[in-house]
């Protein structure tokens, strides 16, 4: 046994230090911790490395913080277990040089309570070689005040393992000036928790390198709040492949400022989901030239908000590609403003799909000018309900190859107003299907000058409805050709009314063919002086029917050529009416043949005056059945020269009754030859007068 286990407490203080010096290993190890505790700070200074190293745990457990205190650098070689004995009261009583003497090993073996208990000082004494060496277990167990005292240089190597140990709370422990240090291995070891719990301060002072280096897991980790945190610069720093990863959520998060100074190259790699989810505040705030170079797919994907958002000029930076590849839904979405916004190119990119998505006010909003430059398909893509809504304006700017392109369907929309705004020169441009649909109410809506510019060709397309359905001011506003060209048909069409406004030359101008095709309604209707009006034609074109058709008044206004000129087919169609209304200057003029011609019924509407007024030749042209067919008080009204010139013949056919009828002058001016041709029956019934 050592004598130095047998010195008692109270005396280890007097030892000298010579005796402590040459205290051996074994000499050490026998000393109790009573003892060990007893040692003065004179003896502990003289004690060797071995001899401290000598000490058991639980003489090492037993020194004293001042004795902790008095050990030099040199003297602090104490093996792992010795160290890890050191309670918290001791290890805070290390020296700043004790701590910056301690090998990696020493460093390595630390405790957590024993980490924990290091003061600033000690901390940061501790040396880059042993930080970097701690394990993940031992960086965990510094507390977040901790964390934030380490120097730069030590924070410099934390290895990316440490780095990831590191708590949420640890993590808010690093200073800015630690995270603006950062390697990009670093960086690049922060865990998704880590990256979430980064405050403000901290995320901004990190590089615009270190921003660049995150991987699409931990950029997913940022929430919307730190998204709206990055500065400008950082914003720049995002990678193609980092904002393909953002959120819907996240990028909200970003403020206008930020989206303001993102690159073309950038916005590029935005699927249109991820456009689809900016704010319209955020859309507002997009320049020019990011508009622009958006894709097409992209541009679809703004909702309808976003669109209403859009300024003036964003709008009208869209290309005539962006533009043509709009949904209908987002063409919907343009406000009237908008609409009326859109360049002359932006508008002729419209494809006939959207210009028929238009809203009847998006249809209003659009100009003159865009309605001049619309294409032939563009035009196609209108609906009745939107060319309703047109006014005079936008329809008087349509050219005359996009009226021609309007479908028949399509022109149903244009009320008889809009029609009737429609320029001569767009009239003359509609096409034989459209004419041939226009309803009878928008017919009427024609101004009569534009009827008066329609060709033969379009008005000849016009069915009997169509033309039944002007008005007689159109009527009367059509020309002689337009008039000559209506076919037969079209003719019948016209109603009574219409034709009754018809004008001298609008009439003169029907053929002969056209008059003929005349219902007896419509000759039934015809002025006396239009029926004066009829050319020699085309009074010689009536049929039987129509004459007959004629009033007492209509008929008397045919005038001596007419009845010059009739046909005995067309004699045939007067009735005893017409022919006891036609005056002595029209009865003259009848022919012998069509004399001839006139049947008994017809003979027995002729007054005794209009007989009287028959000349000789008419007289002789008599057959003898229309001379036995005569009434008493018709052959009353025969002129004495007239009865003169019968023959016996004609003599022979009339009755007794007929006979007796005539006067003492007419008998008295007829002829020896005549008298002697008389038959007894017929002399029978003269009578004694």
């Amino acid at each position: 046994m050592s004598i130095i286990s047998s010195v008692s407490v109270a005396n280890i203080p007097l030892l000298s230090t010579t005796v402590i010096q040459g205290l051996n290993e074994t000499d050490i190890k026998s000393m109790s911790s009573s003892q060990v505790a007893a040692l003065a700070t004179t003896q502990i200074e003289v004690l060797a490395g071995t001899q401290v190293a000598a000490l058991e745990t639980t003489d090492v457990k037993a020194l004293t913080t001042t004795q902790i205190g008095t050990l030099t650098s040199a003297q602090f070689s104490f093996s792992v277990a010795q160290l890890q004995v050191l309670n918290a009261s001791q290890v805070q009583a290390l020296t700043t040089d004790q701590v910056a003497a301690l090998s990696a090993t020493q460093a390595k073996a630390l405790t957590a309570t024993q980490l924990q208990a290091l003061e600033s000082t000690d901390l940061q004494a501790l040396t880059t070689t042993n930080i970097a060496n701690l394990t993940t277990t031992q960086i965990r167990s510094f507390t977040a005040a901790q964390i934030g005292l380490l120097t730069d240089d030590q924070v410099s190597v934390l290895t990316a393992a440490q780095i990831t140990a590191l708590s949420a709370t640890q993590v808010k422990g690093l200073e800015t000036t630690d995270y603006a240090n950062l390697t990009t291995t670093q960086v690049g070891a922060l865990s998704v928790t880590q990256v979430a719990a980064l405050e403000t301060a901290d995320l901004q002072s990190l590089s615009t390198t270190s921003i660049a280096v995150l991987n699409s897991t931990q950029v997913k980790a940022f929430t919307s709040t730190q998204i709206g945190d990055l500065a400008d610069t950082q914003v720049l720093a995002l990678t193609e492949t980092q904002l393909s990863n953002l959120s819907a959520t996240q990028l909200k998060g970003f403020e206008t400022t930020d989206l303001g100074t993102l690159t073309t190259t950038q916005l590029s790699q935005l699927s249109s989901t991820q456009v689809g989810a900016f704010s319209t505040t955020q859309v507002a705030a997009l320049g020019d030239t990011q508009f622009i170079a958006l894709s097409t797919t992209q541009v679809r994907g703004l909702g309808a908000t976003q669109l209403a958002a859009i300024e003036t000029a964003d709008l009208q930076a869209l290309t005539t590609t962006q533009v043509a590849n709009l949904t209908t839904t987002q063409v919907k979405s343009l406000s009237g403003a908008q609409v009326t916004a859109l360049t002359d190119s932006q508008i002729g990119a419209l494809t006939e799909t959207q210009i028929g998505a238009l809203t009847t006010t998006q249809v209003v909003a659009l100009d003159e000018t865009d309605f001049t430059t619309l294409s032939t398909t563009q035009v196609s893509g209108l609906t009745q309900t939107q060319l309703s809504a047109l006014d005079a304006t936008d329809l008087g700017a349509f050219s005359t190859t996009n009226i021609a392109a309007l479908s028949a369907t399509q022109l149903k929309g244009l009320t008889p107003t809009r029609i009737g705004n429609l320029g001569d020169t767009q009239i003359l441009a509609l096409t034989q299907t459209q004419i041939s649909n226009l309803s009878a109410t928008q017919i009427r809506g024609l101004e009569t000058t534009d009827l008066g510019t329609m060709t033969t060709t379009q008005l000849s397309l016009l069915s009997i409805t169509q033309i039944g359905s002007f008005s007689t001011t159109q009527v009367a506003a059509l020309g002689d050709t337009q008039f000559a060209g209506l076919s037969t048909t079209q003719i019948t069409g016209l109603t009574a009314t219409q034709f009754a406004v018809l004008e001298t030359t609008d009439l003169q101008a029907l053929s002969t063919t056209q008059v003929a095709a005349l219902t007896t309604t419509q000759i039934k209707n015809l002025a006396a002086t239009q029926i004066t009006a009829l050319t020699d034609d085309q009074a010689a074109a009536l049929t039987s029917s129509q004459i007959g058709a004629l009033s007492v008044t209509q008929a008397a206004a045919l005038d001596v050529t007419d009845f010059a000129a009739m046909t005995t087919t067309q004699l045939s169609g007067l009735t005893q009416t017409q022919i006891g209304g036609l005056d002595a200057t029209d009865l003259g003029a009848l022919t012998t043949t069509n004399i001839l011609a006139l049947s008994t019924t017809q003979l027995k509407g002729l007054t005794a005056t209009q007989v009287g007024s028959l000349g000789d030749t008419q007289v002789l042209a008599l057959s003898e059945t229309q001379i036995g067919s005569l009434a008493g008080t018709q052959l009353k009204g025969f002129e004495t020269t007239d009865l003169g010139t019968l023959t016996t013949t004609q003599l022979s056919r009339l009755s007794s009754t007929q006979v007796a009828a005539f006067s003492t002058t007419q008998v008295a001016g007829l002829g020896d030859t005549q008298l002697a041709g008389l038959s007894t029956t017929q002399v029978s019934g003269l009578t004694s007068t």
